[in-house]
């Protein structure tokens, strides 16, 4: 009995140590998703680029903990509130940019507008 239960636990311990690489596998492929987000969707002061990729990657990493997972375009709606809003209102810079009679003007234009 006793070699049946060190052979089980020992089988647990493999599939934690197993999952817990697929999760940092998974939240390092999210980190390179998320900043290639971030760069083609949001226009972030460069002084907060660091804080918000950190905060966007906390929450990220409890989603996967919790094996819920989630494509990087959903992870806005998984944000604290006050992040989504902060990634929104820096968001609309780049859509702005899109707009083929709007992307001729400046920031401050835009800022107007």
């Amino acid at each position: 009995m006793y070699m049946q239960f060190d052979a089980a636990r020992e089988e647990a311990r493999k599939e934690r140590v197993n999952q817990e690489m697929k999760t940092e596998q998974r939240l390092k492929e999210k980190d390179r998703e998320i900043a290639f987000w971030l760069s083609e969707n949001v226009k972030i002061p460069q002084n907060e680029k660091d804080r918000v990729k950190s905060q966007i990657m906390r929450t990220v990493k409890r989603e996967l903990e919790e094996l819920r997972g989630g494509h990087v375009e959903e992870i806005l709606s998984i944000l604290p509130s006050e992040l989504q809003s902060y990634l929104n209102s820096h968001m609309m810079w780049k859509k702005l940019k899109r707009v083929p009679k709007l992307d001729s003007l400046d920031e401050q234009v835009l800022k107007e507008l």
